[in-house]
């Protein structure tokens, strides 16, 4: 008897750790599990793969369809199946094409006396997925802090601020 549940926590074993979100920080990608559910018959591991490089986020995928054909070697029958649908990828390739819209985002912000301060975003965003579908869209924050954990929330004087920064690029924009 192959216990499903057992398998899940083999095949997670097997992709590398220092690629798990806690031992990356910056534009460095990162495999992530989100959900694991499993009975003795069936089990189920939920991943997101993140990377600002096109060329690693593949690698990552690579790394996936590895540890499946070793377990399936392994246990000399497909046992495992994976299916990886991309959602967000790096709008950095689509923003470069469009400087002006960073550009009036800065001049917005400056114009409100707040000094503009680029990170990396190690996430899908909205931005991001807008971005792909025509409109480009640099993320500005949402005063969001501890995002997608227990003690997520949002200030509200810079959601505040956030408004403010729009109605002012609105003006370089029109």
């Amino acid at each position: 008897m192959i216990n499903a549940s057992e398998v899940a926590l083999e095949f997670n074993s097997l992709l590398p750790k220092e690629q798990r979100p806690e031992h990356t920080e910056n534009y460095e990608g990162f495999i992530h599990l989100t959900d694991m559910r499993g009975i003795v018959g069936e089990a189920q591991l939920s991943y997101i793969l993140r990377d600002h490089d096109a060329k690693k986020l593949e690698q990552k995928k690579e790394i996936l369809f590895a540890a499946q054909n070793f377990l399936n070697k392994k246990y000399q029958k497909n046992i495992i199946h994976i299916t990886i649908k991309d959602s967000y990828r790096n709008m950095a390739e689509i923003i470069k094409k469009n400087p002006e819209c960073i550009e009036h985002a800065k001049q917005a912000m400056e114009a409100l006396e707040i000094i503009p301060i680029a990170s990396p975003i190690r996430g899908g965003t909205d931005g991001a997925r807008i971005t792909f579908m025509g409109l480009p869209t640099p993320n500005l924050g949402t005063g969001g802090y501890n995002c997608h954990g227990p003690y997520e929330f949002a200030c509200l004087e810079e959601m505040e601020s956030v408004t403010k920064i729009l109605i002012e690029i609105m003006k370089y924009s029109s």
